[in-house]
């Protein structure tokens, strides 16, 4: 460090100076001499009248300026770095700030979301979704209508199940595209809420996503989230039996969240498209998220 420090010095060009001006108080004497025994016949060296003193002062009132530039150019410096470090101050504050907002908020809604899911209406609502959308036999066939008609007649009950999961994931994803939160803390947060869903529920939100006109919202929200995994975790039903016939393992790679940013550009693109839909009549044509996407 003190090496660093010396290196530093040898650097500045006000070092080399007083290291002149000091050599040239020490030896002026001798340099007189010299001076005289060269030039006799121009300057008496009687005459040579400048000592130590003298010089010194001439070299302070010509450094003298000098030294206050350094001085105030310091302070400068210092008022700037005392500047610059208030700011990131204010920064970091400013970040634990709206992280402590996001967790407040995501910790809220969960617990009202677990509530919800507590109620034994909800969970018999449920059980009876899942039992018309689970796998049928190969030689039978998903009915999308009976699926659908399903989902309505349950509609009262799961209906605040299904708007709290959307209000979740959307307040999560507007604090990612605002960077209020970053994709780690993200990422976390979407493990905790899949935590919270068992297979049954994953099969169940899937579904209302990708069939049910009232699900649009959801769906489009739960693109490149990773709420139901990642490409590897469908090979071999990590987190739920993908209801063969009726999903694809090639469809729902939409909702992973790849490294390029891909599905997340297409959920802010999805978001926008649904937005901007002001005609009742064009809103009615849609018939369900993959409609929608095409």
């Amino acid at each position: 460090m003190d090496n660093k420090k010396e290196n530093n010095i040898f650097k500045k060009p006000w070092f080399w100076l007083v290291i002149a001006m000091m050599v040239l108080i020490i030896f002026l004497p001798v340099l007189s001499d010299m001076y005289a025994g060269l030039v006799p016949y121009k300057v008496n060296p009687k005459m040579i009248n400048l000592n130590r003193l003298e010089l010194l002062k001439i070299f302070l009132s010509l450094i003298g300026p000098y030294l206050t530039y350094l001085v105030f150019n310091n302070t400068v410096s210092i008022q700037e770095q005392a500047k610059n470090d208030r700011k990131n101050d204010k920064k970091e504050d400013e970040k634990r700030r709206k992280l402590d907002d996001a967790n407040r908020e995501f910790y809220s809604l969960l617990d009202l979301f677990k509530k919800e899911q507590e109620k034994s209406e909800t969970k018999d609502s449920i059980e009876r979704i899942f039992e018309t959308v689970k796998d049928k036999n190969s030689e039978e066939l998903h009915d999308i209508n009976a699926i659908i008609n399903r989902y309505t007649e349950n509609y009262k009950v799961t209906s605040s199940y299904f708007k709290i999961v959307h209000r979740i994931l959307k307040n999560l994803n507007k604090r990612l595209d605002e960077k209020q939160i970053g994709k780690g803390e993200y990422r976390n947060y979407i493990g905790i809420l899949r935590a919270q869903l068992s297979s049954v529920e994953l099969v169940v939100i899937l579904v209302n996503s990708l069939f049910i006109k009232r699900g649009l919202g959801l769906g489009i929200e739960l693109i490149g989230t990773n709420l139901f995994g990642d490409e590897r975790d469908f090979k071999v039903n990590q987190h739920f039996d993908i209801p063969k016939g009726l999903v694809t393992l090639e469809f729902l790679l939409i909702f992973v969240n790849d490294k390029e940013g891909n599905n997340i550009m297409r959920r802010i693109q999805y978001e926008e498209k649904l937005e901007k839909i002001d005609d009742i009549e064009k809103y009615e044509s849609i018939k369900d998220f993959q409609s929608f996407i095409k």
